[in-house]
C-alpha cells in the first residue's frame, strides 16, 4: 500500500497526458508513483516542514522521534499523539521545531482528545476535507493539500510550493487567470480543473522536472500563511 502499487498507471497517464509538456514528462519519468503515508505521521511531518530546508526537516523529525518515540534498536518510532499531547511547547522546541512546536502540540492534543478524528478526511470530499484540515492552527493550503494527497487518497489535490509555482508559470501561466496575491490558490484550482481527478500525479511529474539532487539538499519548504 505504501508504494501505491495498486494504482492503475495506464489510466492515470491517459487522464493527465493533456499536452506536450506532460507527454514529455510521462516518458521521462515513467513509473514515478505517489506514496501512501499514515495520516498522523504525514500530518505532523508536513507541519514540521513549514519554512525549513530538507536537512533541517530531517533533523527536527529525527530529534522528535528520538525524544518521544519508542526505541526500536537501530532507530526510533514516530511519536504517538498521546505522547506528544502530554509534553510542553518548551520541551518540544528542544527538537528544533521552533514556532511549529505550538501548532504541533495543539494538533496532537486535538487528536488525542478525539476532538479531531484522523479518519474523518477519508469520508469527506476533497474540498470539505481540505477545509477541515485548514481549520486547525498551523495548516495552510499547501500543507493541507500535501496531507490529503499523500495520506488521504485525494489524488486531485495539487500542492503548490516554489518549484510548482515556477514550473506552472513557465508552462501554463498564460492560461491561468486570477489575483497575483493568491497565485498559489489560483494555480492549484486551475490544475485541478485542467488535470482532473489525478492532478496530484501531474504535480509530482512537474515537481520532479524542476528539482535536482542538489536542490533537494538546499530546498527550503515554502512558507504558507496559516491560522
Amino acid at each position: 500500500r505504501y508504494f501505491r502499487l495498486d494504482d492503475d498507471m495506464a489510466i492515470i497517464y491517459s487522464r493527465i497526458n493533456t499536452d506536450p509538456v506532460m507527454d514529455d514528462l510521462i516518458h521521462r519519468f515513467r513509473g514515478l508513483r505517489l506514496i501512501r503515508q499514515q495520516p498522523w505521521e504525514c500530518l505532523i511531518s508536513y507541519m514540521a516542514s513549514s519554512c525549513k530546508s530538507i536537512p533541517n526537516i530531517k533533523d527536527s523529525i529525527s530529534n522528535m522521534c528520538r525524544q518521544y518515540g519508542d526505541d526500536l534498536g537501530r532507530d526510533f518510532s514516530f511519536p504517538t499523539a498521546e505522547v506528544l499531547a502530554r509534553t510542553t511547547e518548551n520541551r518540544l522546541r528542544e527538537t528544533k521545531l521552533g514556532f511549529r512546536s505550538a501548532n504541533i502540540l495543539e494538533v496532537a492534543r486535538k487528536v488525542d482528545s478525539g476532538e479531531f478524528d484522523l479518519g474523518a478526511p477519508f469520508e469527506l470530499e476533497y474540498e470539505e476535507a481540505r477545509e477541515l484540515l485548514m481549520g486547525m492552527r498551523g495548516i495552510g493550503p499547501k500543507i493541507a493539500d500535501c496531507v490529503l494527497l499523500f495520506a488521504y487518497d485525494k489524488m486531485e489535490a495539487f500542492p503548490v510550493d516554489t518549484h510548482i509555482l515556477s514550473v506552472m508559470e513557465e508552462h501554463y501561466g498564460s492560461f491561468i487567470e486570477g489575483a497575483k496575491s493568491k497565485r498559489g490558490e489560483v494555480i492549484s484550482e486551475f490544475a485541478r480543473s485542467y488535470f482532473g481527478q489525478y492532478a496530484g500525479y501531474a504535480q509530482q511529474y512537474l515537481f520532479n522536472s524542476r528539482i535536482s539532487d542538489n536542490d533537494l539538499l538546499t530546498h527550503s519548504a515554502d512558507c504558507t500563511i496559516t491560522k
